[in-house]
């Protein structure tokens, strides 16, 4: 097996790692929204907002939304490296201008693929 076809069967690595990391910083992202989203003239300190979401639905409540945070990066972030990596074989061309083109062209492609469900 050539270095090429070693490369091809293992794009997906891109996508599950995208996951996995997902699953490190969604409870991050949570209460960044969280803080966002609060009004009035006292805002909550990080660790108040942790702990009220941690007290009202245990520290499960800090995953709440992770399917759709999963959906997204097994949909986008797999197509976009996919795309890239085939991209990457088939172009000639290994100039930084061709690079840059090819990951602009995987991100705008990943991104239709992933929400063509919707449309």
């Amino acid at each position: 097996m050539s270095d090429k076809e070693r490369r091809v069967s293992r794009w997906y690595f891109g996508g599950v790692a995208a996951a996995t990391a997902t699953c490190f910083t969604h409870p991050l992202d949570l209460i960044k929204v969280l803080l966002q989203t609060q009004h009035g003239p006292e805002k909550p300190s990080i660790v108040q907002l942790t702990k009220e979401v941690v007290r009202k639905n245990g520290i499960l409540g800090l995953y709440a939304g992770i399917s759709a945070a999963l959906l997204r990066q097994l949909t986008y972030s797999t197509s976009r490296f996919a795309i890239y990596e085939i991209a990457k074989q088939n172009l000639q061309s290994n100039s930084f201008a061709a690079k840059v083109g090819m990951a602009g062209f995987a991100g705008a492609a990943g991104a239709w693929w992933a929400l063509r469900p919707i449309w």
